[in-house]
């Protein structure tokens, strides 16, 4: 009895695999010298925003200069003696 269970486990198992490869696999391979320029400047455009959009994040916000100026100011103020 286990070791049907564990046979059809496995041809479950593999089933699902496969169905999963049939529905995702949409990878092709193309020799067409069109196709291929198009896919190469698609992916330049994604590279190039890409490099865009993490340069912008990189740059501090205006909220964050005004934080940061706040912060140098107090902590340039000596402390009061109690």
């Amino acid at each position: 009895m286990k070791r049907v269970l564990l046979t059809v486990a496995i041809g479950i198992g593999l089933a699902g695999a496969a169905s999963a490869q049939a529905k995702f696999g949409d990878v092709t391979t193309s020799t067409d010298p069109a196709k291929a320029a198009t896919v190469e400047r698609h992916a330049a455009e994604l590279k190039a925003s890409s490099a865009h959009h993490m340069a912008d994040m990189s740059k501090p916000t205006r909220h964050h200069a005004q934080h940061a100026a706040m912060h140098h100011q107090t902590e340039s103020k000596p402390l009061a003696k109690s």
